[in-house]
């Protein structure tokens, strides 16, 4: 191959040199991709320390809070935010967590972007709060509720994290990984009682948890919908030939002449618990 030409050497332009944060770059996504994934099954997350699972399914260091299963904010102050971890409001007389490090006040001391909706101080997902329609949407046909986690989902429609225990399709409850029914969620602080924790204290509905009956005097836990408990609350009787027990669930009729709520999948009769819409069998099938 013949030389070039002296007049063309001079015109050629020198080649350009390769960026610093190019080179950064291509460096970051070797170490990324030389790391481990999370060993649950369809997690793409990455893996935090040698237990091979990523911070959401219980890697890295946790809260050192009793009882407390949260991942820590940062290493120097080793809990998590709930407990202190973090950023906290500067405003005076306040513990609460800071939304960012930018503004360092809690939600309702001017922190964060608050809802849109006239009167509501709520943390806002987009525009608007999780209650006025922020955020992602459940895809099932029908339904208004906010997906929960990655999935797009409520959690009576199959979202969120589900119960670990094997044949249970209920939703797992707080940070841990097992339903109300299998021991998931905040449970009674009375010493020896296993029940779960009903409203803000730690009590169950036997030893005072929960809302109570409004009645003047009444110490009992109201029903389901109601602000009584079944002995002030106007219970109507069932509407069957010859039945006097209770209607149940707003129907006019007892659990026994079709008072329950049935799966709504196409020729099942399987009656429901809870605020369910399928029966366990169903709701895999229906997702």
């Amino acid at each position: 191959m013949a030389p070039l030409p002296f007049n063309l050497w001079l015109k050629r332009k020198p080649a350009k040199p390769v960026k610093a944060s190019r080179l950064c770059r291509n460096v970051k996504r070797k170490k990324m991709a030389d790391k481990k994934k999370c060993i649950i099954k369809y997690c793409s997350s990455l893996a935090r320390d040698k237990s091979g699972l990523c911070i959401l399914h219980g890697g890295g260091k946790r809260c050192q809070v009793e009882g407390c299963n949260n991942s820590i904010f940062n290493k120097f102050r080793p809990r998590c935010i709930r407990h202190g971890g973090g950023h906290r409001c500067q405003h005076e007389g306040c513990t609460k967590s800071a939304r960012t490090k930018r503004k360092p006040f809690c939600i309702r001391h001017g922190g964060g972007q608050i809802c849109q909706v006239e009167g509501c101080t709520t943390c806002a997902q987009g525009i608007f709060c999780i209650r006025h329609g922020g955020g992602r949407r459940c895809q099932m046909e029908g339904c208004t509720k906010s997906a929960q986690g990655s999935t797009m989902f409520c959690k009576r429609h199959g979202g969120g994290r589900r119960c670990q225990m094997e044949g249970c399709t209920r939703s797992a409850e707080g940070p841990t990984w097992f339903c109300v029914g299998h021991g998931g969620g905040r449970r009674c602080m009375i010493k020896g009682c296993t029940r779960s924790a009903q409203g803000k204290v730690l009590l169950c509905k036997k030893h005072g948890g929960g809302q109570r009956c409004k009645s003047p005097g009444c110490d009992k836990s109201s029903q389901e919908g109601t602000s009584y408990c079944k002995v002030h609350m106007d219970i109507k009787k069932c509407l069957f030939i010859c039945c006097n027990k209770n209607s149940r669930n707003l129907t006019p009729f007892c659990v026994k002449h079709g008072g329950i709520k049935k799966c709504l999948y196409p020729g099942c009769l399987v009656g429901l618990k809870y605020k369910n819409t399928y029966c366990p069998k169903h709701t895999s099938v229906v997702i």
